[in-house]
């Protein structure tokens, strides 16, 4: 496994004066449908736009991408993603459609995740290299 480190302020860092809730808090394509219809964003968004990035760093493709910005925030709204290829299987691509689930209820935790084998054989791994 190759480590890689994702950092960003998504927006916050920006002047929120006069700015909608979703300008203010982060890119639109990266806000879960929650952000988008309620106005408001919750634990469980970070986790969807944790499992958006992940996507998109797989693919190439953002999952709920459509021909425009109002496209793929229709998308996102309404929960339709593109599926996920042939090569992401298994219990990892359960995991990662657990975590741009719609139903923000139905999102796994990041307590969750980190609970997961495949969380959990990566920090066993990282430790036998500590140990070497």
């Amino acid at each position: 496994f190759k480590q890689i480190k994702i950092t960003g302020d998504y927006g916050l860092a920006s002047n929120v004066e006069g700015k909608s809730y979703i300008e203010a808090a982060g890119t639109k394509n990266y806000s879960a449908s929650e952000a988008h219809e309620n106005q408001m964003m919750i634990a469980e968004s970070d986790i969807w736009a944790a499992g958006v990035v992940v996507i998109e760093y797989i693919t190439g493709i953002h999952p709920f991408e459509g021909a425009t910005q109002n496209e793929t925030i229709a998308n996102i709204k309404s929960g339709k993603s593109k599926p996920l290829p042939s090569y992401i299987q298994g219990y990892f691509k359960d995991i990662l459609l657990s975590m741009i689930e719609k139903d923000a209820t139905k999102r796994p935790s990041a307590k969750d995740l980190l609970d997961t084998d495949l969380m959990k054989s990566r920090a066993l791994i990282e430790n036998l290299k500590i140990q070497k």
